[in-house]
């Protein structure tokens, strides 16, 4: 289970991980470039999100949960909400209030 998302992550064997490494190494010089290593990272999200489509709004959000109370703090949302290109006075003309949480535990089940 990945920490803080309820979403079951596979073990891979030394094996399983050697052989997904080979694959990747276009060049076999040992070594992952930074696009060899976009495409692991390309395979293992496809991965993730066919095996449960939630799983990278579950990893986002644990990711922003910086308290860990599997709440996401409107303080903690707004950190994410410049990602849609809130920025400045556009994101403090919304009316968030302070005290307000979104219990995502609960929306993504």
């Amino acid at each position: 289970m990945f920490k803080g998302t309820g979403v079951d992550i596979p073990n891979r064997s030394a094996d399983q991980v050697r052989s997904i490494f080979e694959e990747l190494d276009q060049d076999r010089n040992g070594n992952l470039s930074r696009q060899e290593f976009i495409a692991l990272w390309d395979a293992l999200a496809k991965e993730r999100c066919a095996a449960d489509p939630k799983v990278v709004a579950l990893g986002l959000c644990a990711f922003l949960d910086t308290n860990g109370d599997r709440k996401l703090q409107i303080s903690e949302l707004k950190k994410f909400l410049p990602l849609f290109g809130l920025k400045g006075m556009a994101l403090a003309a919304i009316p968030l209030p302070d005290w307000a949480s979104v219990d995502y535990r609960g929306l993504l089940r």
